[in-house]
């Protein structure tokens, strides 16, 4: 196959600047253009002809580039020169994506306030599966971990696409509340105060206590703050912290002695729990506890003669946005 000189010699090379000046001059000389408007214009009419010559360059390499390996013997034809031009693009981005998703690990510190929205929902999602690999550990033993990240992956897509989201931190006011802050997650500085300060269970205190001996980081130390809401936010705002305080409110759930707790545990732990109806009824709160008995055809759970249970139970979660 020959190579085409004006695009380097590769079959997907593009041209340099120079060469691209190169062809200019070829196509007009600087003293042709006249007044600046007038260049302007020429430069422009030069940039479309320029686009269009390279875009023919470089279909008419690929094709060749095509017939080559089509020629090759299909053993000899190995890695991306063995897929198709749409199943070696496909490749090509998932590699450069997973490079995107690298980079904002080592870049943005999961532990210190971050409120740039993600430049798009699948880097976050990257950067947010590792946060989530980072929250598991402080579990308490014998929790199912891969469901729990499962859980929490759901909650941060539905809470703000991952933080991508572009409404993510931007607070306001709503008819259900207040909306936009709380991170990834969407975490209520009401919700935060009843779950990690107020009336953690014993397993919360347990992961609370972990995290100030492993990090340094001593939530308890907001209840003596002057300003707790904003120290409340600040935290939420990192990635950890927001992606830890939601688990904490499961985990709240799940070890409840009450009937919502023991709700929670057999949903949990049946065949057929799934992630939307458990955030519903456990985290975002738009269902009552007792519709686990209807998910599980199991009629021993039942509703409060006194109205909604859910409005009693400590762990309720009011609705968020999605």
């Amino acid at each position: 196959m020959a190579d085409n000189m004006f695009l380097g010699g590769g079959p997907f090379s593009t041209p340099t600047t120079e060469e691209l000046e190169t062809l200019y001059r070829k196509q007009i000389g600087v003293e042709d253009f006249g007044g600046v408007s007038e260049a302007i214009k020429e430069k422009k009419l030069l940039d479309e002809e320029v686009k269009q010559q390279v875009k023919e360059l470089e279909e008419q390499n690929n094709r060749e580039f095509i017939e080559q390996l089509k020629k090759e013997e299909p053993e000899k034809q190995t890695g991306i020169a063995s897929l198709n031009v749409n199943d070696r693009k496909k490749m090509l981005e998932s590699v450069m994506l997973d490079e995107a998703g690298q980079n904002l690990i080592e870049t943005v510190d999961m532990f210190k306030p971050y409120t740039k929205p993600f430049e798009s929902k699948e880097i976050g999602k990257i950067y947010t599966s590792n946060v989530i690999d980072n929250v598991l550990p402080y579990l308490p033993e014998g929790i199912d971990k891969n469901k729990f990240k499962s859980l929490l992956m759901h909650g941060a897509d539905k809470e703000s696409t991952y933080g991508h989201d572009a409404q993510t931190y931007t607070f306001r006011k709503t008819k259900k509340g207040t909306v936009g802050h709380g991170g990834i997650q969407q975490v209520t500085t009401s919700g935060f105060k009843l779950n990690l300060l107020d009336n953690p269970s014993e397993e919360a205190k347990k992961m609370i206590f972990n995290l100030k001996e492993k990090t340094g980081i001593d939530i308890n130390k907001i209840k003596d703050s002057k300003t707790p809401n904003s120290d409340i936010q600040r935290f939420l705002e990192t990635p950890f912290g927001s992606n830890f305080a939601a688990s904490i409110f499961y985990i709240n759930n799940l070890t409840n002695p009450g009937e919502s707790g023991e709700a929670a545990r057999k949903l949990f732990n049946s065949d057929k729990y799934n992630e939307k109806d458990f955030r519903d009824i456990f985290y975002k709160g738009s269902k009552k506890y007792d519709e686990v008995s209807k998910i599980l055809k199991d009629d021993k759970i039942k509703e409060s003669k006194t109205g909604g249970m859910i409005e009693k139970d400590p762990y309720k979660r009011q609705p968020r946005f999605i």
